[in-house]
């Protein structure tokens, strides 16, 4: 069995970016972190974890996620670092269903509309619409909790705006597969 030798590549500037790439490109060698002197401890994990999501290192990726979160966690709540955050439990929710992992999906979920309550524009309303309709597909078509899916889709759908979108018709969808389900039709 061959083993494989981590790497790290220190300040990923035009050269970093390459030395990673034929670290990357080598049979025995994977790389496992990106560092940039320059870059707060944020960007780090960020530029960590989105190579090891690149890698499909889905464990070193949410680690990596995990970590940014947490120093997220600790800066002043500004509007910028509330929707860092948001973003970022989303994508673990998005990293939990590759895994088949739902109840660990809507657990993020759950965490990034806890994110976005304090702000109240018209995009932040939307964005916490389509959560709910992403919780929503979860429930009903990935765990068979219809009522729940049924209650997170009308949520969902109040906090859209009336044009039609991508997440309006998945509600839609969703509305109808789970009537069919629990024979309202």
């Amino acid at each position: 069995m061959k083993k494989t030798l981590g790497v790290c590549v220190i300040v990923c500037g035009a050269m970093g970016k390459l030395h990673a790439r034929l670290w990357d490109s080598l049979p025995n060698a994977q790389v496992v972190a990106v560092m940039d002197v320059d870059e707060t401890a944020v960007s780090q994990q960020l530029k960590q974890g989105a190579f090891a999501f690149r890698l499909a290192n889905y464990e070193t990726a949410k680690r990596q996620f995990q970590a940014a979160i947490k120093l997220l966690d600790k800066l002043p709540q500004t509007e910028d670092a509330i929707l860092q955050r948001t973003f970022l439990a989303e994508f673990m929710a998005r990293m939990a269903l590759i895994g088949h992992e739902h109840e660990e999906a809507l657990s993020w979920i759950e965490e990034a509309i806890e994110y976005l309550q304090p702000l109240e524009s018209p995009a932040t309303k939307r964005q916490l619409g389509n959560l709910q309709i992403l919780s929503s597909t979860i429930l009903g078509q990935m765990m068979g909790l219809f009522a729940e899916a049924k209650a997170a889709s009308e949520a969902g759908l109040t906090l859209l705006p009336a044009e039609p979108s991508t997440a309006s018709l998945t509600a839609h969808i969703n509305l109808g597969a789970i009537a069919l389900h629990m024979a309202e039709l």
